[in-house]
This record gives structure tokens, C-alpha cells and sequence, in this order.
């Protein structure tokens, strides 16, 4: 297979020089790169891994062009063709070549892949080891796990070739030698949300550069990662931008999945209204990709699916930063972040709908927080005007009461899809309106 990767390097060589470069150009040796050209070419590598996924009709169009350039291979055939088998370049590449086309005409355009830290990390500490394989002293998951933990899969491509960025992406993607086209289905896989890269040269075994690429799904940063803290609470991501408020109790669990987190809120006992630590449920995790702070999860606009658990002995949790926001970020590398536009920006709430003995969000901060409340006592029929006063006591004690508005109320969901902050714990065993 490593063969057929040297005769594909050496084929699209050609073929990109014939299109763009001179012949001058293509007697030069090529210069020993250097670390800031690793850098550099690790950067390319992300940026066509790239425009092959958000634009794969022009990557169509472009392998195209090649294969109508390079057939029939030129004549006298270079030397290279002689190391391989009888089957000759042309009908060995040509194949794969006419399968990534196919592909590629039919691929619908999907999201751009986040650069990563820390999988850039692991990838460059790889190829650094100069290895033979996947597998060469340490396994992908091991190589992962000491930076970053993904909340989906993961994957890992090494190339030995291409001494340029196109190069090795478009050898990748080819994936000339591999039935299955591993490589490409990485590239493509929609599920991908981040890519590192780490590149060394030279290789030892192939005297070229190695490159390998690390993807991962909906990946975290180490740094991004949970302080794990026992009796603190987490916000646990779902897929679907919902998030539940869980404790965390325990981090000595089994081998596969050592830390137990226990659904909130705290039962309270209706007798005496002590709270004790009863959960409704508990969720075993192999690793801590899925949760997140409570005010992060405000940050990023989840939406709520519990009431969270009281404050009264149980605080929030941090991240290993130590603050309750990530600092490692998940910029495009040279991309200019917008920033968020404030929540007064996106038009006015829908007016909720207020019914006696359910819980709502009351605007404290315009723009930045609010508080939960009950509705306790509403007597008012029919329609709720602009002016009705409507009472409410404050969650959770349920000691302070007074009247409020509807045009400072909102739905729970609403207030926290908008990145408001709460300033005290809703009411248990209360609903939420609507």
C-alpha cells in the first residue's frame, strides 16, 4: 500500500506540475523543510481538508482535470513505474481516481471542521515518533486521551508522502491501495467536528514527510474538561442543545466508566422540607466529554430539560482551568470570531403564557439575567393585559411576594435559550410555564 502511495505522490506531482508549474521548477530538489514549513504545511493541510468538505464540486472538477491531463501517462514512462506491478499505474490509480471523482460529485457540502489544540498535539507528538502504523508503542485512544476526550468517535490518518499541503491532502482523499478508502471516508465523515495535524520530516523507513490527522467527534479540550469535583454540579450536554443539571458522586467506578453522575433536583421531603440526597437517576460515564459548567451551558444556549439542584450544599463545578468558561477555545485557526450579539438583539420574547402555580423567568438585567418565580394567587380571567399586576413569590424559599408584569416575563426556556443568567434556584416541584 506504501508503494502505491510513492507512485501516487509521484503521479499527482506530475499532474500538478503540468498544470501550474514549470519544468525548470520540477528539476529543483526539493529543500529540507523546516519546523515553521511543517507548521505551515500543517495549517494547509487543515485549510484543504477544508474546502474539500464545504466545496466538493470544485474538488471535483479538479481531480477531473487531472485525469484527463495524466491519460494515457506520459511517454517515456518515469522510472518509478518500473518498481510496481503488472498492473500498470494508469489502471491502478485510475481507479481509485475515478471512484474519488464519483465521490466527490456526489458529496452535498457540509460544515468546516474546528481546528484542535490538542489533537494538533497528539497528531504532532505521532509523527514525531517516527512511527509504522496506527499502532507503533501506543494506541490512537491512549495518544487522545492525554489531551482531549471526544463526546462522539474518533479517527487518525497517516500519510508518508506528498511534500506539499495539496499533496498529501488529495493522496488522503484518493486513497489509492486502500479497498475500503478509509482515508477519504475520514475526510468526509459528516459526524467530524475537529481536526489536528502534526507533520515530521524526514521519515526514516521512506525518507519524505509524515502527516497525520487526527478527527474527532464534538471534541474537548483538556484544558475545557471538568475539574472532577464529588458533590458539585455539571451541566450534561445532549445532542439536540438540551442540557440536564446533574451531581457528581462518585469517580471510582468501574474501568470503563469510573465517574456516576445523579439526576437533580434533591427530593425534598414534604414533612419537615429538609433536603436529602435522593436522585432520581443515575448515568455511569466512560470519560467527562459530556459535561460542562452550568454557566457554560447558559453561554453556548442549551436549554434546560430539569430543575437544577439547590445551592444549599451544592456548589458548582469548574473546569480544569479552574474558571467556569473554556479558555482553549474553538477558533478557526485566522478566523475573525463575530461576536455574540447581545440578547436585546434578538427581537422581543414571546409573551408567555401565565397560569396560576407554574414558575417563570422575570427580567432582573435586560440583556443579562433574570430570577424564577411563582405564580401564587393569580384571580385574573381571560386576557392579560400590559398593565394587569400579576403577584408572583420568589423561588425557591418562597418567602418573598410582590407583583411583576407580563411584559418582564418569559418562559424558562426562553430566558436561558437567550444565554440569561439565573440569579437564585427555580422552585421545586413546580412546573414551568409555557
Amino acid at each position: 500500500m506504501k508503494k502505491m502511495f510513492f507512485a501516487l505522490t509521484m503521479w499527482l506531482t506530475l499532474t500538478l506540475l503540468i498544470i501550474g508549474s514549470s519544468t525548470r521548477a520540477a528539476a529543483q530538489a526539493t529543500p529540507t523543510p523546516s519546523a515553521a514549513n511543517l507548521r505551515a504545511m500543517e495549517q494547509q493541510i487543515f485549510a484543504e481538508v477544508n474546502k474539500i468538505r464545504t466545496n466538493p464540486a470544485a474538488l471535483a472538477a479538479a481531480l477531473t482535470t487531472m485525469n484527463q491531463i495524466m491519460r494515457p501517462l506520459p511517454t517515456p514512462q518515469p522510472e518509478f513505474l518500473s518498481t510496481l506491478p503488472d498492473s500498470t499505474t494508469t489502471q491502478f490509480i485510475g481507479g481509485y481516481l475515478a471512484s474519488a471523482i464519483s465521490t466527490a460529485q456526489n458529496l452535498q457540502p457540509m460544515g468546516a471542521l474546528v481546528w484542535s489544540p490538542g489533537l494538533a498535539q497528539a497528531a504532532l507528538n505521532y509523527a514525531n515518533s517516527d512511527p509504522d502504523g496506527h499502532d507503533d508503542g501506543s494506541t490512537m485512544q491512549s495518544r487522545l486521551a492525554a489531551v482531549g476526550v471526544p463526546f462522539g468517535s474518533s479517527a487518525e490518518s497517516i500519510n508518508y508522502g506528498g511534500s506539499t499541503a495539496l499533496l498529501q491532502t488529495y493522496e488522503l482523499y484518493i486513497d489509492s491501495g486502500v479497498p475500503n478508502v478509509g482515508h477519504r471516508m475520514m475526510m468526509i465523515d459528516p459526524k467530524n467536528t475537529h481536526l489536528g495535524v502534526g507533520c515530521y520530516y524526514p521519515n526514516q523507513k521512506y525518507k519524505n514527510i509524515t502527516c497525520v490527522l487526527n478527527y474527532a467527534d464534538n471534541w474537548t479540550e483538556m484544558s475545557d474538561l471538568v475539574k472532577p469535583e464529588i458533590g458539585k454540579q455539571y451541566a450534561y450536554r445532549e445532542k439536540n442543545g438540551t442540557f440536564r443539571y446533574f451531581v457528581l458522586t462518585s469517580t471510582t467506578g468501574g474501568a470503563t466508566s469510573p465517574y456516576r453522575i445523579s439526576l437533580c433536583p434533591y427530593h425534598i421531603d414534604p414533612l419537615d422540607r429538609r433536603q436529602t440526597k435522593q436522585y432520581s437517576g443515575n448515568i455511569d460515564l466512560p470519560n467527562l466529554a459530556g459535561l460542562t459548567t452550568v454557566a457554560n451551558a447558559a453561554r453556548e444556549n442549551l436549554v434546560a430539560m430539569n430543575q437544577p439542584c439547590s445551592t444549599d450544599g451544592t456548589p458548582q463545578g469548574v473546569l480544569n482551568n479552574g474558571t467556569a468558561f473554556p479558555v482553549a477555545g474553538s477558533a478557526v485557526p485566522g478566523a475573525v470570531q463575530a461576536p455574540a450579539a447581545p440578547a436585546a438583539a434578538q427581537g422581543p420574547a414571546p409573551q408567555p403564557v401565565v397560569k396560576d402555580g407554574e414558575q417563570f423567568a422575570v427580567i432582573q438585567t435586560p440583556g443579562s439575567t433574570f430570577a424564577y418565580f411563582k405564580v401564587n394567587g393569580l384571580r385574573v380571567r381571560g386576557t392579560i393585559g400590559p398593565n394587569t399586576p400579576i403577584p408572583v413569590t420568589r423561588c425557591p424559599e418562597m418567602t418573598s411576594t410582590g407583583t411583576t408584569y407580563i411584559e418582564d416575563m418569559m418562559s424558562v426556556e426562553v430566558a436561558l435559550a437567550r444565554g440569561l443568567t439565573a440569579t437564585n434556584e427555580p422552585c421545586p416541584n413546580t412546573p414551568y410555564g409555557q
